[in-house]
Order: C-alpha cells, then structure tokens, then sequence
C-alpha cells in the first residue's frame, strides 16, 4: 500500500478530487462495497444528477414531508471566481467544470485580486517575494450515512525564491446536508485543508481529518452543537491512512513516513467520547485495516496465497488517551 508523506498528503488533498491518497486493498475494496450496497437501501432520498458520465449536483427528498430540494455543485461552490482567467491547458477542463473543478491562471492578475484568496496568517512582506502562478478550486463529494457530504477546497499556487511552485495558501468549504437538504453542519476557512470526513452510526459525531501548514490534526465535533468536541494532533513524522467509522467508533491508522507498515492506531469512541490507543509492531508490515463484528483486523498488503501477519484487536486492548 501506498503511504504519502504530509507534505504530498496535504497537496492532493488540495489538488485531486479524492477524498484519500492511499490505494486500498483488495479486501479492504470489497469490504466497502458490501457496506455500500446496504447504505444505498436508506440512501434513496439522496440521488446524484448526472450529465452524461459526471455528477453535477443532488437530489434530496424529504421522506415526511415529500419535498424535494435540488443542491447543484457549481451553484454553492463559494471559490468560482468568474473574473479570473481560466486555465483551457488542463485537460478536459470543460467536463472538470461540471463538478466544480476550475483551474484559474493568476500569473498576470493584479495582487489585490489574489490577496483575498491567500490566509490571513501570510505577512506582506512574503507575499511580495511569490511569483503567483494558479489558483485550483475543487469539489469533493459523497453520500455517507443519508447525508449529502460536499467539500470545496481552493489552493492558490505560486514560484517562491527557490523556485519551486508550491502550494503557499489554501481555504476550505465543507457542508453536510441531511435528507432534507438542511445544512446540518459546515466548516469555512481559510488556511485549512480537509481529507476524510465520517460520520457515526449514532449520528453524533463528526470526525475531519485537517491540515494546515503547520500541523495535521483528526478532529471531532459535535453533530447538535456543531462544536469542536475533541482534537487529536498527529505526530510529526507519521503519515495517516483513511479514516474508517463503524460501530459508533471512529478509527484511525499511522505509519512512519516512508515506512508501510501501521504503527499505531487511535480510536474515537462515540458512546463514551473518549480517544483510546494501541501501538502495533510495524515490523510486520500491517497495512490493511478494516472493522468487522467490534473487532479490527490488520493484515499485510499480500496478493499472493502464502501466509501473512495479521492482528485482530478488541475495544478493550486499547489504552484510553489522557
């Protein structure tokens, strides 16, 4: 399995329209499938609007009161800057557009264009040192749990002093939306980039994974309040998997970057609200997680029939987080 530094984790977060940059196992694949399958039983009040092969907005049905609510991508998208120039270089830009993916050449554009685009937290003095190149905005979005889940992020590019182009600001829109088409949370910043987001069983909890240009964090709200419950930092020197919900937990998997093999695995009870640990010995290799029954297994990333490591941990082995 594919592990990505945080450096390029926090680039496609911003630059692709995936929710995660980690392949899944073919195991793991059929796994999410299955659980597919049987969320798409309760999830037929919420239908994508297609053109052609592209989905460009939903459909949301009320099932009390029968109403229906259209969201379109584009339509809510808040980083669609109509008087920048847009990139025609990228390929299939036109059909990109449709699900709220536009790349904006900024090269030539006045300062005072971008500068409300950029974090607050960039001085002046090295904005004036950036040679601004582009500007991306692009839609992630799924149907998890009967909520319509839509994250729009923008990333502005720019050649700093060294030379390379890099990422130097990035901003974040992400709503949730019930059956009903309510908004029944939403983040809006800027200077934050966001990767997997889930939801409980219990529809309780929220949980995010964040990244700024500082440090990454998992991050847990409170769905009533729409409050930050509790936040978890992850280590400098670790690299995330996806982040997997079942059985009113949430659970997340590090590895050392570089390195494949899981290392530690942090898991977020809903029912308690409370962060609990277990480090795993990353000599074996374990990079296949998945939650079956209240008891998670890892595995080794094998295709071939000889035997592999594999671990198989309970709620109870792990140790709660102070």
């Amino acid at each position: 399995m594919m592990v990505c530094s945080k450096k390029l984790v926090f680039l496609i977060l911003l630059t692709v329209t995936i929710w995660s940059c980690h392949n899944k196992d073919k195991r793991e694949t059929l796994t999410q499938a299955d659980s597919l399958r049987v969320d798409s039983v309760a999830q037929d009040s919420i239908e994508a609007i297609k053109d052609g092969s592209y989905t460009i907005g939903y459909t949301l049905r009320d099932k009390d009161t029968n109403k229906v609510d259209t969201f379109l991508i584009n339509n809510n998208n808040p980083f669609i800057n109509k008087a920048l120039l847009v990139d025609k270089g990228q390929y299939n830009w036109q059909d990109l557009q449709k699900e709220g993916n536009f790349m904006y050449d900024i090269s030539r554009a006045n300062p005072n264009e971008i500068r409300p685009m950029l974090s607050s937290s960039i001085p002046d003095d090295s904005i004036a040192t950036y040679r601004f190149s582009r500007v991306a905005t692009y839609c992630n979005h799924r149907i998890f749990k009967n909520y319509l889940i839509v994250n729009y992020s923008l990333s502005v590019h720019a050649f700093k002093q060294n030379g390379a182009n890099e990422i130097v600001s990035a901003s974040t829109k992400l709503l949730v939306l019930n059956e009903a088409g309510k908004v029944v949370f939403d983040i809006s910043k800027r200077g934050l980039g966001i990767g997997d987001v889930c939801v409980s069983d219990n529809k309780t909890y929220l949980t995010i994974y964040a990244r700024d240009f500082s440090s990454s964090s998992y991050q847990v709200y409170d769905l009533a309040t729409k409050e930050l419950f509790k936040f978890h930092t992850i280590p400098h020197g670790m690299s995330s998997f996806p982040i997997q919900s079942k059985d009113n937990v949430f659970v997340y998997a590090y590895s050392l970057e570089g390195k494949p093999g899981i290392v530690r695995i942090l898991l977020f009870n809903t029912i308690d609200g409370q962060f609990y640990q277990k480090e795993v010995d990353g000599n074996k290799n374990l990079s296949v997680i998945f939650l079956k029954d209240g008891v998670i297994h890892l595995t080794e990333d094998s295709e071939g029939d000889d035997e592999i490591n594999s671990i198989e941990l309970k709620l109870s082995d792990f140790v709660k987080v102070n």
